[in-house]
């Protein structure tokens, strides 16, 4: 009797086994899906990027389009058609040219006109 009763938990151990076995392959292929991105919306408060008359453009060796725009005595940065740096003070130091101005990074609510702003100085030969 001891040896049915041994036998018994001997084939229940096994099936309980089996079905871990089971249950770990099934969640193995459980396909992980990636976090969705937060969708890019125009600046309702923007209007279209346009060239004005005094605008310098050319583009770099990224093949990004840059244009300095002149404004009271310093220039904005626009990459594209985005805004990168603004109220930049333009300096040349010997075959250098450098800029230090606002850097405007894009957030979640940039939808909505938010912002964030950080000073920063770019510079390039």
């Amino acid at each position: 009797a001891a040896e049915a009763v041994a036998a018994e938990a001997a084939v229940a151990a096994e099936a309980v086994a089996m079905e871990s076995v089971a249950a770990t392959k099934a969640v193995a292929a459980v396909d992980v899906q990636e976090m969705p991105k937060v969708p890019i919306f125009p600046n309702p408060f923007g209007g279209s990027f346009e060239l004005q008359r005094g605008d310098v453009r050319f583009t770099d060796v990224d093949g990004d389009v840059i244009t300095l725009r002149p404004k009271s005595g310093r220039v904005d940065l626009y990459v594209g058609n985005d805004l990168k740096l603004a109220n930049a003070m333009l300096e040349w130091n010997g075959n250098m040219l450098k800029l230090t101005g606002t850097l405007s990074k894009e957030t979640p609510l940039s939808f909505l006109g938010f912002n964030l702003k950080e000073t920063v100085t770019v510079g390039t030969q």
